[in-house]
């Protein structure tokens, strides 16, 4: 009987875009499985904070000379909308890995996106990956990403 070839998922992704390929035998195609998008991850800075920043009351310590001050957001809403994206993708990897749809994992995005799917990775994916590529190579074309993924796989 004859073994069968790992099935191999491969993530091509960024803070605002994914694609998922498949890859199931030696010398195989790169199938392209889905496309995801995130689009709240390329909204401008305004768009993504509902309200604007407070401001402090009058009569503060002396060092602020009784005039208001504005508070920064205490976090980079796009970094946080980057960030749950990961998870969001991560999730459906997760499901994926649970049932068995896929026996290798390749993750390949830049290196912040890259830490953060690495955080967001359950144990079922977690297990399967067995490559990384820490760039972004979400706009590179479909017939070049097979040449530039040799150096972290075997296809």
């Amino acid at each position: 009987m004859p073994t069968r070839q790992p099935i191999t998922w491969i993530l091509v992704a960024n803070g605002a875009r994914a694609q998922l390929f498949v890859h199931e035998r030696l010398g195989g195609d790169l199938v392209q499985r889905k496309s995801f998008t995130h689009d709240e991850s390329r909204q401008k800075t305004l768009e993504l904070i509902s309200d604007r920043p407070g401001r402090d009351k009058p009569g503060r310590p002396a060092g602020l000379g009784g005039q208001h001050q504005g508070f920064e957001p205490r976090h980079d809403p796009h970094r946080q909308e980057k960030q749950v994206f990961a998870r969001e993708l991560a999730r459906q990897l997760d499901a994926a890995a649970t049932k068995g749809t896929f026996d290798r994992l390749v993750l390949v995005a830049p290196p912040s996106t890259l830490g953060d799917l690495r955080a967001a990775l359950g144990s079922a994916a977690q297990s399967r990956v067995t490559a990384e590529l820490a760039k972004d190579l979400t706009q590179a074309p479909k017939a070049d990403l097979a040449t530039l993924l040799e150096t972290v796989m075997a296809l």
